[in-house]
């Protein structure tokens, strides 16, 4: 399932997919906007899910 991050600034969306989410989100503090690359900071919500797709997949 691909997750989609909305730009604070532009509200431009950023589709995430598993591999992204597992890899990176579950450790990193911002996600940048493709278009304006404002520092978008990773929420509580979207670590906690990131979290659950690795446990579940072994990573």
């Amino acid at each position: 399932m691909k997750v989609l991050v909305f730009c604070e600034k532009c509200g431009n969306p950023k589709r995430l997919s598993n591999y992204v989410l597992k890899a990176y989100i579950a450790t990193a503090h911002h996600v940048y906007c493709d278009v304006c690359q404002h520092e978008n900071e990773v929420t509580s919500n979207l670590r906690r899910y990131a979290f659950q797709l690795r446990r579940k997949q072994g990573y």
